[in-house]
């Protein structure tokens, strides 16, 4: 078996979200939330293909994680969609579609879970969602042992509890969503400031700050920080970067890959061998 791990974030804002992981094996989503077409291509030019993936797990209900024509597109070609009970009860209600039995809906209740190829776990993170929101951690086998790979594009905050969850990654693709400043001086209404602030998403000092401290409870460092949900009003992908990268300076990690995301391209392909 190929020893090889590979991460891209296809999109990621609050326009759309959508990551692949891969091997020579299996080929993973990490939610819906771009249109047909461009998943297709974004897929297509990395040797995938939307009907050959081996699953899709479906992080939260909000529409920027989930266009509704994508995964329907999804499960038309019968690839299994993956979230938590109560996220597909919420999606159940936006789609339809999703209440027939023919689709290859699975919603679990258990953290953990075993398909083939890989595994993985789901774990709750605070964010305004109906049905709640989760991240995943996924465990995908090779010759030597198995890479994991975390993943979580929207947290209202990160408590302690997450530190364990994203330690000994081998890649972390986590959101880093505003700037302080920026978004204080924007012309958002203050209730969605609030929202952003306390429930919606991290800053990029809340963001490094978290990564710190999965360092620190680290026997393995990862290859990458992927920065994600980069918002387009409040943020810069300089600022998130930079804000990272000072931080790994003073922790003495500066090997680590910092990675950045975009609304309308995809990101570097991040490689993990064996």
């Amino acid at each position: 078996m190929k020893q090889e791990t590979k991460v891209c974030v296809l999109a990621s804002t609050s326009a759309g979200n959508c990551t692949v992981l891969w091997n020579e094996s299996v080929s993973v989503l990490v939610d819906c939330g771009t249109g047909v077409s461009y998943t297709e291509d974004a897929l297509a030019n990395l040797g995938l293909s939307l009907q050959r993936l081996s699953a899709v797990f479906i992080t939260h209900s909000h529409g920027d994680h989930v266009n509704g024509c994508t995964l329907k597109r999804l499960a038309e070609h019968r690839v299994p969609i993956y979230c938590n009970v109560k996220v597909a009860k919420a999606l159940k209600n936006i789609h339809p579609f999703l209440l027939d039995k023919a689709c290859p809906l699975v919603a679990f209740s258990k953290g953990n879970g075993l398909c083939e190829g890989f595994s993985y776990t789901s774990f709750g993170v605070p964010h305004d969602s109906r049905g709640g929101c989760f991240g995943y951690s996924f465990f995908l086998r090779h010759s030597k042992g198995t890479h994991k790979i975390s993943i979580a594009t929207d947290i209202g905050f990160a408590g302690p509890g997450l530190i364990p969850l994203f330690a000994d990654s081998n890649v972390i693709v986590i959101e880093s969503n505003h700037d302080v400043t920026m978004l204080a001086q924007s012309s958002r209404p203050q209730w969605l400031k609030d929202r952003i602030v306390k429930t919606g998403h991290l800053s990029n000092e809340q963001c490094s700050a978290f990564i710190q401290d999965v360092l620190a409870a680290s026997t393995q460092l990862p290859a990458a920080i992927v920065l994600a949900h980069i918002s387009q009003e409040c943020n810069t992908n300089n600022r998130a970067k930079a804000c990272m990268n000072d931080m790994l300076a003073a922790a003495d990690r500066k090997h680590i890959a910092v990675v950045e995301t975009y609304k309308e391209k995809p990101s570097i392909v991040v490689c993990v061998g064996g």
